[in-house]
């Protein structure tokens, strides 16, 4: 298979990347769909004369095939594809729910160190607006989401972005302690907070520091973001010590995530979890830029 962004089929492979493998075969068939018994023929456990699906009886191939089936589930009706006894279909009329779902699956699988860009478009900043818009939907109507890194499309100082911030939550009685803000500093390690604002202007206000990442290489910074590191910068100190909140475009395997998810020391969204709290309406601007990315992503290797 010459296309990089897939992995060569075989019985030992991760189920969850299997499934994502099934998933592109029909992204990138002219039909959108893949057959089954194709599939076991490229991973040998069918001979090229096998035509019967029910013959085909292996592990690795059914279980991924219940990933999907999983997938379907976990993504609460916002998942583009759907698997039959013999063949499984990407379903382009979902519009928007397909469109977001493909970005998220590109942004796993391409190398987002080296091919992020597409169309002049930054697929990890386009990550983020996506993100902060999941994001504030899960908190609801009333909680404020905002982009802290580059994705925000603004000009800032670290300083600046944290005058931002301070603004943005409403907090009285803050002040920054500004000889501990180096001047090479971007963004702390954070890329969106999220709050749910009181009108009172006390301190002691829900906050959440989030980190977004695509690709696959993101278990190691599970944990590693650590919202005190603010009080550095603050006098005084938040009462209410932010959460961490990890975004990936990446699935997790479901026999890793209770070790994941106490490594996070705060919580996870994954793919499925993102396309669960999808809004119904996302902003133009975000979907153009997915459109026109996924193309571009896409067009590379057709």
């Amino acid at each position: 298979m010459d296309n990089p962004l897939f992995l060569d089929y075989n019985v030992n492979m991760q189920r969850d990347e299997m499934a994502d493998n099934l998933e592109l075969e029909c992204l990138f068939s002219p039909t959108h769909s893949c057959s089954i018994v194709s599939i076991a023929q490229e991973m040998g456990i069918a001979d090229e004369n096998e035509e019967d699906v029910d013959e085909i009886n292996n592990n690795a191939l059914s279980e991924s095939l219940g990933i999907i089936d999983l997938r379907s589930s976990w993504c609460a009706g916002n998942y583009p594809f759907f698997a039959n006894a013999n063949t499984i279909q990407f379903q382009t009329s979902n519009g928007d729910i397909s469109s977001v779902y493909t970005f998220l699956l590109l942004a796993t699988r391409e190398k987002m160190n080296t091919q992020r860009i597409a169309d002049g478009i930054d697929g990890t900043l386009l990550f983020e607006r996506l993100s902060a818009c999941i994001l504030k939907n899960y908190f609801g109507e009333d909680s404020h989401v905002s982009v802290f890194g580059t994705g925000s499309g603004l000009s800032e100082s670290f300083k600046d972005k944290l005058k931002r911030l301070l603004s943005d939550i409403g907090e009285k009685g803050y002040s920054l302690r500004e000889d501990a803000i180096e001047p090479t500093q971007k963004d702390g390690g954070i890329d969106l907070y999220a709050f749910i604002p009181f009108k009172d202007g006390k301190k002691g206000q829900f906050i959440g520091f989030g980190q977004c990442k695509t690709g696959t290489s993101w278990s190691s910074v599970l944990g590693m973001m650590c919202p005190e590191t603010f009080d550095l910068y603050l006098i005084p100190r938040f009462i209410f010590t932010p959460i961490s909140i990890y975004m990936l475009s990446d699935t997790i395997p479901s026999q890793k995530w209770d070790k994941l998810s106490i490594q996070s020391k705060g919580f996870i969204f994954d793919r499925c979890r993102l396309m669960n709290w999808l809004p119904k309406q996302i902003d133009n601007g975000i979907m153009e830029e997915i459109k026109r990315w996924n193309e571009a992503v896409i067009a590379r290797y057709k």
